[in-house]
């Protein structure tokens, strides 16, 4: 996590990334995609154009920037359906029922397991282990040639007798991981020494 937003460039045909907190910016050629719209992270990507958001799980500091932004007509807002059933309470319990309407209107839902694509981007879904409904996202950039593992909040504990399952992806070109794997005190019951090895083993 990063108090101002970062910009990096990655590979030949240089994907854009930004960076801020939860919420992250990827541009590709043909797709920007929009990851975790906080309202924590700023207003750094509140001018972005998303064609897809990718929601990983509904705790409100992952989408609540949702509620006061207004998304073009044409994006796509990616989740499991139990993150759609809060993220939609949510925004109705804050008064944005513009916003609720919207996600109702053009969400995709997915589930661990599922591959969808997307404009020449392939999206696979894994169950994410944080809370019930969290997905870790794995972005192929067909054009680019390269894979973004949008790893988030993963943790390897068990919800409801089900365990993450970042160890499925393929060998990402690159990883982002919430800081909170490593900041012991925000979840005190998480090992994150067992959540780092299987990242590193990942990479």
């Amino acid at each position: 996590s990063f108090s101002k937003a970062i910009e990096v460039a990655v590979g030949p045909d240089e994907l854009i990334l930004i960076v801020c907190g939860n919420t992250v910016v990827i541009r590709s050629e043909r797709l920007t995609v929009l990851i975790d719209p906080s309202d924590q992270a700023g207003s750094f990507w509140k001018s972005v154009e998303p064609d897809i958001v990718l929601i990983s799980h509904a705790h409100a500091d992952h989408f609540n920037g949702l509620a006061n932004t207004s998304l073009p007509p044409g994006s796509l807002v990616v989740l499991s359906s139990l993150s759609r059933s809060i993220v939609l309470e949510t925004l109705l319990s804050m008064d944005s029922a513009p916003a609720a309407s919207f996600v109702e209107n053009n969400c995709h839902v997915m589930s661990p397991g599922d591959i969808q694509e997307f404009s020449g981007l392939q999206i696979s879904a894994y169950r994410g282990g944080h809370c019930a409904g969290n997905l870790t996202y794995e972005l192929h950039f067909k054009n680019e040639g390269m894979r973004v593992l949008a790893a988030g909040e993963f943790s390897l504990r068990s919800i409801g007798g089900e365990f993450g399952e970042i160890q499925a992806a393929r060998e990402p070109d690159i990883m982002l991981v919430d800081g909170h794997h490593v900041a012991h005190q925000h979840h005190p019951g998480e090992s994150f020494l067992q959540n780092n090895v299987a990242i590193l083993e990942i990479l």
